[in-house]
């Protein structure tokens, strides 16, 4: 094979698997009715890989989706209380999946001693709550989508971080207020697979003869994408006795499931290297975050293959991880995700070009990948695969 040019691609990092929560009305196509248009609760979708595996999702997180569709003066209330979780976000977006308004708990505070906020979606409140201002379509209605994100919450608690959903207030134009509760029943989503098909194709680059993890081009202004996430990433095929091996430096992170409060004193405030499959419907195999990467010396050693090429004598305390490379069907796109870099982390992935490789940038924290002999690492581990 031949060396490529970096490959455009579209992440959605799991916003798009869904299985709906309602005990709303549905359409007659069963999609759960939007706020404003009768809906009878909020957060009818639910998303993450078990429940409907598309789009990469990343496991450790788990995503509520509200569909939104306002007159002039209308607005939605949240009260956002901070999860027991690494991290938590407020995503809204237009009819198109573009990003209208964003807040995480770093810019709302919640990830210090504050433990609640409001955000209102639409027209402008009084007072001191965040607006995020939905635009007006053709129709003179505002319309679109929010996520709710919650990453890896703490021990004992659901995913949702032990605490309410985000709770909704519609506020008519009069200045009405009507509560509407959450959502309690999954239902199946028949927008998603029609949602997939109907994105650009980001399998259309072979596979490099040498893995090289690069910022892939559309990673920050794609289709529902997280403002908070950076990607880098490489595209491998499978060959039987042969494994990928990806070595780097690993950044600091909070400890949240170990007691330790999100920082802005950490590089970053989450990160994970995933495998996926390169191939609608864009399917996760597996993913490690932070925490469950062993380290040796401050760096990690990631080994990926199937389980029947698994090395012998892989160790943690080698600082040595194992990923799964899950269907050998089709190419992997292999996925470092990095979120909320601390200001003065100047290697982080945020700071490359799209298209750019990850080495241009990240100096001795880019992730650099080989492909290697299963028996060869065996006898001599990472070093004598090569760098």
């Amino acid at each position: 094979m031949t060396r490529r040019a970096p490959f455009a691609a579209v992440l959605v990092a799991g916003t798009l698997v869904a299985v709906s929560a309602p005990t709303a009305p549905a359409d007659a196509a069963g999609t759960p009715a939007p706020l404003g248009t009768g809906a009878r609760c909020v957060w009818p979708i639910r998303a993450d890989r078990e429940r409907l595996n598309v789009a990469y999702p990343d496991t450790a997180a788990t995503y509520w989706i509200q569909r939104y569709s306002l007159a002039p003066g209308e607005s939605i209330l949240y009260r956002w209380t901070r999860p027991a979780a690494r991290y938590s976000s407020f995503v809204v977006y237009d009819a198109s999946g573009t990003v209208v308004g964003h807040q995480s708990d770093r810019t709302r505070g919640l990830d210090g001693r504050t433990r609640s906020t409001h955000i209102v979606v639409g027209a402008v409140e009084d007072g001191d709550d965040t607006i995020v201002t939905a635009p007006v379509g053709a129709n003179g209605r505002s319309e679109g989508s929010i996520i709710y994100r919650v990453y890896l919450p703490d021990r004992g608690v659901d995913p949702a971080g032990g605490v309410p959903l985000p709770r909704a207030t519609l506020i008519d134009a009069a200045a009405r207020r009507t509560r509407v509760p959450t959502c309690d029943r999954p239902v199946a989503n028949p927008d998603v697979a029609a949602t997939v098909a109907r994105m650009a194709s980001i399998t259309g680059t072979p596979v490099p003869e040498v893995p090289i993890f690069i910022r892939p081009r559309g990673d920050g202004a794609t289709l529902y994408a997280n403002p908070d996430n950076t990607y880098v990433a490489t595209i491998v095929d499978h060959r039987p006795g042969r494994v990928v091996v990806i070595r780097g430096r690993a950044p600091s992170f909070p400890d949240t499931r170990a007691g330790e409060r999100p920082s802005t004193s950490d590089q970053l405030r989450y990160w994970s290297f995933c495998t996926n499959e390169y191939v609608k419907p864009y399917r996760t195999s597996a993913c490690r975050h932070d925490a469950r990467i062993a380290t040796r010396r401050g760096s990690y050693t990631i080994v990926v293959s199937t389980r029947a090429d698994r090395p012998a004598g892989l160790r943690a305390r080698d600082g040595v991880t194992w990923l799964p490379w899950g269907s050998t069907r089709v190419p992997s796109l292999i996925l470092m995700r990095e979120m909320l870099p601390a200001p003065e982390y100047v290697q982080a992935a945020e700071r490359l070009a799209p298209g750019q490789p990850a080495s241009a940038v990240m100096g001795e924290y880019a992730p650099r990948a080989v492909y290697c002999r299963r028996t060869t690492f065996e006898r001599g581990g990472a070093a004598a695969c090569g760098r």
